[in-house]
């Protein structure tokens, strides 16, 4: 018997790498885990307690390989994983963002998965509305809920490129402990969810942003995840302090029933995307309610990075005709779609 004490900041993947002095690809430590799982009687992988004891027995210490041979692997892998997570772009694909249920992510371990397979069907079960199923869970190894994002790379030169932007399809994300699912504001009577509407309209923004030559961070998530999301953005696409970058943040606005309008949020009087975007909307006559500077979330972390960045509420769906020019106007998406495009060109 081989007994192992957990430590704080333990997770069995952490045990499992080390164990094997980082000579693992990750789809062996997942096997590894499970294996761990299974022999300890773990329901729940990213539950272990502090102070706890756990039989690594199980692993075979001959199994551990040559160390240049497998870093060698390892870096054949992570080239391979870095060409499809980059996700390179033509012209006429029409993205597709990742949320159509468990099988679109790749979960460290299959208790990971059983245990993001819970929190979606709970979540599902909460849904008022099935026309879209709700976003599966992307977790980390060690079952904390993260922030969905993938990149798009843009093969057009366009008035955009050099420009990189993070388009956040607001909500649509669960709480980093999983407890809840993010829906946004919701009308009860139409069976319409916010987060629904933010996708979909950020899918079509992050497909003209590609033909126009900018590359897209696309992200969606409970507002609690954003901040790291941000930070994480800044510090792998940025470049002259952050200049190349842009953050759009699409949200749907609830207030009252005859409520209507585009309205701009951002944080600390920081308006200078916000001037730009407003500028492209009136030239297409697009209806504007006002600018607000309420703190938000994303634009705060945005700003402290030094990314110019806003909040876009596309219109009230407390509305019902704005409700239903969202809904079912596909030339008032395209219009608002090339405003923000002409706005950021405005920008530059």
């Amino acid at each position: 018997m081989e007994n192992y004490t957990i430590q704080s900041g333990d997770s069995l993947w952490k045990i499992t790498k080390e164990y094997y002095n980082n000579t693992l690809s990750e789809s062996e430590i997942a096997q590894k885990v499970d294996e761990l799982s299974i022999f300890n009687n773990i329901e729940n992988p990213a539950n272990i307690l502090t102070g706890s004891t756990i039989d690594l027995s199980c692993f075979d210490t001959e199994d551990k390989i040559n160390t240049t041979e497998k870093e060698e692997s390892k870096t054949e892998n992570e080239n391979e994983s870095y060409y499809t997570d980059s996700m390179h772009k033509n012209d006429t694909e029409k993205v597709s963002f990742k949320s159509n249920g468990l099988d679109d992510y790749e979960y460290k371990s299959k208790e990971l998965k059983k245990y993001a397979q819970a929190l979606y069907e709970k979540s599902q079960n909460n849904a008022i509305s099935n026309e879209r199923p709700r976003t599966a869970p992307s977790l980390d190894e060690n079952g904390k809920v993260i922030t969905n994002q993938e990149f798009y790379e843009s093969d057009t030169e366009g008035m955009l490129s050099g420009l990189t932007v993070m388009v956040n399809a607001g909500h649509g994300g669960y709480d980093p402990n999983g407890n809840n699912y993010d829906p946004g504001a919701v009308n009860e009577t139409y069976g319409a969810e916010e987060w629904s509407i933010n996708l979909e309209w950020a899918e079509d923004l992050t497909e003209e942003l590609l033909n126009n030559g900018a590359d897209v961070l696309l992200t969606q998530g409970q507002y609690k995840t954003l901040s790291d999301c941000v930070d994480e953005f800044a510090e792998e696409y940025g470049k002259d302090n952050n200049k190349n970058l842009r953050l759009i943040s699409l949200h749907c606005n609830s207030g009252s029933s005859s409520a209507e309008g585009i309205v701009y949020f951002n944080s600390d009087g920081n308006n200078e995307l916000i001037e730009s975007l407003n500028q492209a909307a009136e030239e297409m006559e697009l209806e504007i309610n006002g600018t607000s500077q309420k703190n938000t979330n994303i634009c705060q972390s945005a700003n402290e990075n030094n990314i110019q960045n806003a909040l876009v509420e596309i219109g009230f769906i407390s509305n019902p005709q704005e409700l239903d020019k969202i809904l079912n106007d596909n030339n008032f998406k395209q219009s608002f779609v090339n405003s923000i495009v002409k706005g950021l060109e405005y920008s530059l």
